[in-house]
């Protein structure tokens, strides 16, 4: 069942469903994009743009920056995991997030995550990095039911007014 939000397509799933009963529903997507599995951050910095093609991969489903907020202030359990790349990490993170780098042991990562089915919602610096998204399929490859990507990243956070930690 697909339910339109302005330009928003909304994809219910396990994950759609869980920010429901938090009532974000309506700021959640899901969307194909292609970003090359072996880029660098460097090189998809500058030139990427998620061009809907043949071959597109599917990923996470997406959350912007008032449905995080709202998730953040329900003090719903979830994690947040930062994936900006060290030449990206300035220290600074959205309140209750933690640094995980997108290629994470899997065992680093069942340290952080030991539950398959917790909410978890992963960004990077901004829309052209791809670490959070990498970091999410990461993530849904090892299982996890209920990822998240916060595409905007730090970055939309600031441009928002949204206080750091």
């Amino acid at each position: 069942m697909n339910r339109a939000y302005g330009t928003v397509s909304i994809a219910v799933s396990v994950t759609v469903a869980m920010l429901a009963a938090l009532g974000v529903v309506d700021l959640v997507r899901r969307h194909t994009a292609a970003v090359p599995a072996d880029a660098t951050h460097a090189e998809t910095r500058a030139t990427y743009a998620p061009p809907p093609h043949i071959g597109a991969t599917k990923v996470a489903a997406q959350i912007n920056t008032a449905a995080l907020a709202a998730v953040i202030k329900s003090r719903a359990p979830f994690v947040l995991l930062d994936a900006r790349p060290a030449a990206d990490d300035d220290g600074r993170r959205i309140p209750g997030a933690i640094k995980l780098p997108a290629a994470a042991s899997p065992e680093q990562i069942a340290a952080l995550v030991p539950e398959k089915n917790t909410l978890i919602v992963t960004y990077c610096q901004d829309i052209t990095c791809p670490a959070g998204e990498r970091l999410a399929r990461h993530l849904e490859d090892l299982g996890y039911l209920n990822v998240v990507q916060y595409p905007e990243g730090i970055a939309g956070w600031t441009a928002a007014g949204r206080p750091l930690r």
